[in-house]
């Protein structure tokens, strides 16, 4: 990232190389930090989102056991599949880290549905329901950062809760 090379002469002549780059160090530095940041943020960026949500499902979507619990969509809106494993859902953001996803692959542009349903088991069962008086919900990656989060209002039996267009910020 540094392309004035000409202090190396003055390094082999013995003096330090800040020395010999003068105030212009700090600036070609700051620039290598940054340039840095910037490209690790786009290496390590999440794409998962929130996109639709039921709070009081009555018969909108069955799960394996015939039972019509809450439901939770996620969205990957990125260019390449994304491994869940080690991601986590809330209801609570004093715990953020409230339920975790066993590895499972999130395709590009794909969905996932997750009943919250209390059941916690595999990757399709939460271990806490959603409140259908409305509550925020939090998504964390794994290193426990939040990467999205929605409020959702109290919604009448089967009526969802979603971004427009998927992934979208509304």
């Amino acid at each position: 990232l540094l392309t004035d090379f000409s202090y190396l002469n003055q390094i082999l002549k013995g003096k330090n190389r800040f020395e010999t780059m003068g105030n212009n160090y700090k600036y070609q530095l700051a620039a290598s930090f940054l340039a840095f940041f910037f490209c690790s943020i786009s290496l390590f960026s999440q794409s998962v989102v929130f996109n639709e949500l039921v709070s009081s499902n009555s018969q909108s979507l069955l799960d394996e056991d015939g039972d019509s619990p809450d439901w939770i969509e996620l969205y990957n809106p990125g260019s390449s599949a994304l491994d869940l494993s080690g991601y986590w859902l809330s209801d609570d953001k004093a715990q953020l880290l409230k339920w975790t996803f066993p590895s499972i692959d999130l395709p590009s542009h794909g969905f996932l549905v997750v009943f919250a349903s209390g059941k916690d088991r595999d990757h399709r069962h939460t271990n806490f329901k959603i409140s259908s008086g409305g509550e925020t919900l939090f998504l964390s990656n794994p290193g426990g950062i939040l990467v999205d989060s929605v409020d959702l209002p109290a919604l009448p039996s089967d009526a969802s809760y979603g971004r427009q267009p998927d992934g979208g910020v509304n």
